[in-house]
């Protein structure tokens, strides 16, 4: 188990990860272990970008509505659903 506490890997945001599980020879066998509907887009906020951050096993990301969930990161279980609003 590794985290991905910081946008984008790393400090130095090098998209990298220390697991060597994966690697070109294995990459094209790979298979969703589970999946996340965010729901839909509003039309205010028409797209998501975001990088979500794991830390101690729990996969923290924000829906295109501005939602912000917490999930199990090997099951995709749901753990938090909470709603940011009015936040200054």
């Amino acid at each position: 188990d590794v985290d991905w506490p910081d946008y984008l890997g790393d400090p130095g945001r090098t998209h990298a990860s220390p697991l060597r599980q994966i690697d070109r020879s294995n990459v094209a066998r790979l298979e969703p272990a589970w999946t996340y509907d965010t729901g839909p887009l509003s039309s205010a906020l028409a797209q998501i970008q975001a990088n979500p951050l794991v830390v101690d096993g729990v996969l923290y990301g924000t829906t295109p509505s501005a939602h912000v969930f917490a999930l199990d990161a090997a099951t995709g279980e749901l753990s938090i659903d909470e709603a940011f609003r009015d936040v200054d």
